[in-house]
């Protein structure tokens, strides 16, 4: 949940920035293992990705899962998941300097625009799945509620909490503005993010306090040697962050862990990376772009493509006496990050925490990767006679909100669009996460709920992302 408080729990846990995290990442060399003892190492692969796969017809590719597309190597097979690594070991996210510099082939850009568009497609399917009410009751303020306003590079964001039923407070979230440099020029991006801690809060805030400094060093280093921002980068990046903080979180098996959903917010386009079931969805001002756009997928056991996951790592799926099914008998959801007291049989982390990631542009004329899928993309159809040329892009404007599953118990996607629709133009934008979260408190929430709404208009996110006007 959104939290008010900046102040720290009293546990171990370290403090990273860019210059320590990047020493970590780049200088682990001599310790790691020699080829065929123990496990595989991820890491000490060559980073090949998509890359070695044949040069054929996107569509007529194999399909590879989130860890899969990581992992493929040219001779068709896939290294173990890294479950199979001991999380005690120090192992970095990125091993070599050749690593991050290797050349990206056309035909992962291809590959990884598919894969991003069926990720999308999936959090979709399960927004048709929800409650298709579009009216919900309306309670625009609780006691209990606490909102926090946060300027970041290019808009503001109204972080909103609640405790609600519970005895503590387990939740964090974050918006921040970060800066890195890609070739000369230095960009400028704003991220967002709800972690919902289980059992304590202590791993939630460990994300909240690292997130940005891991982000940012992931995004510098795979943009090392780049002139300009890779969509390709920005993925690997995303998907490395979530790892890194795994891997170099306390791992007391006393501490349990989180899950985490983030927003990243560059130049026109939501990025979204989610572990778990907290979720992001997007609400356009233009009713012609729809009503929502749900931009992340819970990562439930109900789904057999998580519990798919669960089983490769070797976490067992049991149902506990209500019928629910846990991650061996302790977690009901299918991805967190830092669980390190889930385990499979060889005494080793079995919860999945790669993210499944999305990215929603914010320009009509970028969402042709959607044209596909007209439920998806927003409304930019081209006449017979006309030309490309004479479409000019245009900016979606709305409202991007993030949540902890408290406020999703409540409402579907769907429900929570509509309230957002219905009061924005009577409200001000800093009420929005108030009432969001106040009627979900007046519909009977039992569990913490946290949100984050950012307004997304024209004349903030359309930007160049690299000189920026207004004052540093």
């Amino acid at each position: 949940m959104a939290s008010s408080s900046t102040s720290s729990l009293n546990f171990p846990h370290p403090i990273w920035t860019v210059e320590s995290l990047t020493k970590q990442i780049i200088g682990y060399k001599s310790s790691k293992k020699p080829a065929g003892e123990g496990s595989t190492d991820v890491d000490s692969l060559p980073n090949t990705d998509v890359d070695s796969l044949p040069s054929t017809d996107v569509d007529s590719l194999p399909e590879l899962d989130s860890h899969e597309i990581d992992t493929a190597i040219p001779n068709g097979e896939t290294v173990p998941p890294e479950s199979e690594q001991s999380f005690s070991d120090p192992v970095p996210a990125i091993s070599s300097q050749e690593e991050i510099s290797e050349p990206v082939h056309p035909l992962a850009e291809l590959r990884l625009q598919e894969k991003l568009r069926k990720n999308l497609e999936r959090a979709m399917e399960q927004q048709s799945k929800e409650s298709q009410r579009i009216t919900i009751p309306l309670s625009f303020s609780m006691p209990g509620i606490t909102i926090q306003s946060v300027q970041g590079y290019e808009m503001n964001a109204w972080l909103g909490s609640a405790q609600a039923g519970r005895d503590y407070m387990e939740d964090r979230s974050i918006f921040k503005p970060i800066r890195f440099v890609v070739g000369k020029e230095a960009c400028y991006a704003d991220v967002a993010g709800v972690f919902d801690g289980h059992g304590t809060a202590i791993i939630a805030q460990y994300i909240q306090e690292n997130l940005h400094v891991f982000l940012q060093t992931t995004l510098e280093l795979y943009h090392k040697d780049k002139e300009k921002v890779s969509d390709y980068a920005i993925w690997k990046a995303l998907r490395k962050t979530f790892r890194l903080l795994h891997r170099l979180s306390p791992q007391q098996t006393i501490y349990h862990g989180s899950t985490a959903i983030v927003a990243f917010i560059f130049k026109q386009v939501i990025w979204v990376a989610n572990a778990g079931d907290c979720r992001a969805i997007f609400c356009p001002n233009n009713p012609e772009e729809g009503i929502c756009v749900t931009l992340s997928e819970d990562a439930s056991l109900d789904n057999p493509r998580f519990i798919k996951k669960v089983l490769k790592r070797g976490g067992k799926i049991t149902k506990n006496r209500n019928g629910v099914n846990r991650v061996n008998g302790i977690l009901a959801l299918a991805s967190s990050l830092c669980d390190h007291r889930v385990i499979n049989t060889n005494q080793e982390c079995c919860m999945p925490h790669t993210p499944i990631v999305t990215r929603y542009p914010l320009i009509k004329e970028a969402n042709s990767i959607f044209s596909d899928s007209s439920s998806l993309s927003p409304s930019s159809h081209v006449g017979a006679s006309s030309s490309v040329e004479e479409v000019k892009p245009v900016a979606i404007e709305g409202f991007l909100l993030l949540a902890s599953d408290g406020l999703w118990h409540q409402f579907s996607s769907l429900e929570v669009a509509g309230l957002i629709t219905n009061i924005r133009n009577k409200v001000h934008k800093a009420f929005i996460a108030q009432t969001v979260v106040s009627s979900a408190l007046t519909a009977g929430a039992k569990d913490n709920i946290s949100v984050v709404v950012i307004p997304l208009l024209s004349n903030q996110v359309c930007y160049e992302g690299t000189k920026r006007a207004r004052r540093e």
